[in-house]
Order: C-alpha cells, then sequence, then structure tokens
C-alpha cells in the first residue's frame, strides 16, 4: 500500500510556524527557535549536506558568512583582488572582494528547516530556488570555483594584448575538465579576460596565460 506524502503539510506547518513567531512572538521565543532551525541546518559529522547558493543584502556576504560559520555551518565566499583609487591621491590599493555580489556558499542538511533559519540571519535574504525547490550545487563545480579563484581567475589587473578579441580558447581546471571560452580583453602579464560558461551563467573571468589553450 502506497503511504501518503506528507512532506509537503510538514513543509507548510514550519514555514506557518515561522511566520507567526514572527508576528506576535517575543523576540526570546523567535531567537530559540532561530537556533533550533541552524542546529538542524549545521546537521552532524554524519549528516548528509549539501552546497547551497545564500542571497544577501548589499555588502553584507562577509557579516552573514561569520553570523552562519558561528552556528557551526561551512560557508566558502569566493573573493577577488580588485584596484580601488585613493581618495585625493592618484594612488591605487587591492583590496579583496566577493566574486559574486550578494552571494555567498553554505553546506548545510537539505531540509525546510535549514531555509527558514537561514533566511532569519540579519543580513540574508533567502536560498536561491529553482523550480524544484533551492538549487544544489555539485561537489564538482565547487571544485572548479575553488580552482578558479585560487588562481585567481578573477582577480582585476590591468589590460595586456596577446591573443585576438573574440578568439576561441579553452583552459583547464583542476580534475574538472577543460572549460571553453572567449577572449574579451586582457589583463595585466599574466592573464586574459574570458567569456565562459560559469555557475550555470556566463560570466566574464580572468585566466591565467599559461592557463590558455588557443582553440583550432
Amino acid at each position: 500500500m502506497m503511504m501518503p506524502n506528507n512532506r509537503p503539510f510538514e513543509e507548510a506547518r514550519i514555514l506557518e510556524t515561522a511566520r507567526q513567531l514572527d508576528e506576535r512572538d517575543p523576540d526570546r521565543i523567535k531567537m530559540r527557535m532561530q537556533e533550533k532551525f541552524l542546529a538542524i541546518a549545521a546537521g552532524t559529522e554524519r549528516s548528509e549536506k549539501q552546497w547551497f547558493v545564500l542571497k544577501t543584502a548589499n555588502k553584507q556576504e562577509k557579516a552573514v558568512s561569520q553570523s552562519v560559520s558561528n552556528f557551526g555551518i561551512e560557508t566558502w565566499l569566493p573573493v577577488k583582488s580588485e584596484a580601488r583609487s585613493v581618495k585625493y591621491t592618484r594612488r591605487s590599493k587591492q583590496i579583496e572582494v566577493p566574486v559574486f555580489n550578494g552571494y555567498l556558499f553554505v553546506r548545510v542538511v537539505p531540509c525546510v528547516e535549514s531555509w527558514v533559519g537561514l533566511s532569519r540571519v540579519d543580513g540574508a535574504i533567502s536560498l536561491i530556488f529553482g523550480q524544484h525547490g533551492a538549487i544544489v550545487v555539485s561537489d564538482k563545480y565547487m571544485n572548479d570555483l575553488r580552482c578558479l579563484t585560487d588562481v585567481g581567475s578573477f582577480n582585476d589587473l590591468k589590460n595586456f594584448s596577446r591573443y585576438n578579441n573574440g578568439e576561441r580558447v579553452s583552459f583547464p581546471v583542476g580534475s574538472a575538465g577543460v572549460f571553453e571560452g572567449v577572449i574579451e580583453g586582457y589583463v595585466g602579464t599574466r592573464a586574459a579576460r574570458v567569456l565562459a560558461f560559469i555557475f550555470g551563467q556566463e560570466r566574464t573571468i580572468e585566466v591565467p596565460l599559461a592557463n590558455l589553450i588557443k582553440s583550432a
């Protein structure tokens, strides 16, 4: 005999509970419920967890990452080096800024309690959802992004010319294989700006010249 699927009803109950807390319960009770939900999200060493994308308010990526980490949840905020002008001078300085403005990655137990708890962290907005629920980021994608970040592919550098604009190139990313893209410009003496398909979107990234291979 087929058992009824009560999951949608359970999710609705949790969301309704969270809404009621927002409306009428004291801050102390809401905080206790928040801590409970985030503890569920963090899970244990044996819990099955997956990577998701958490959207944040403008310039709140680092603060949210720290707050979420304080609850024992694994996070990753990829950053890049960017040149910023020093006010009232002709000098510039290199600073670290998020690669994806308004987003960071969290590794949590996939359940509604996790979604509710994360969305109520100060500075957080919500996870990124698709037609079938919260979008899972595969370990392969995470490894690819880590490799690109580690070699400075997203860093802002000065112009440099070697390949022709519009020329197709490919570049390896660790054990993940080879990515393809199109040259859009040049950066410094060691990287090119390449339009490639990354994280489900077309993004312009910076790839070290040593990693580029001219496509036939």
